[in-house]
């Protein structure tokens, strides 16, 4: 009996790798996913960079870049000292 239930899963291995193989809408399924995934990887870095750029243009980021230009022209007027 032992020998049987090993050739009854290795059949029912058998029968799901078919299924896996044969069914095309299953993979392009999972190739459409891949796609989209890489996709939204792709827009979550487009917007992580325009919000960087965005910041550059409101009034906050426009307060840090007098900052730091201030904050250049002192380290400049030290040096020349």
């Amino acid at each position: 009996m032992e020998g049987e239930s090993v050739d009854t899963e290795e059949e029912r291995m058998a029968e799901d790798t078919k299924e896996e193989e044969e069914d095309p809408e299953l993979k392009a399924l999972k190739e459409e996913i891949a796609s989209m995934e890489a996709t939204l990887k792709e827009k979550r870095r487009q917007v992580a960079s325009y919000s960087d750029r965005a910041d550059d243009f409101t009034k906050t980021g426009y307060a840090r870049k007098v900052a730091e230009m201030e904050m250049m022209r002192r380290a400049r007027s030290v040096r020349i000292l």
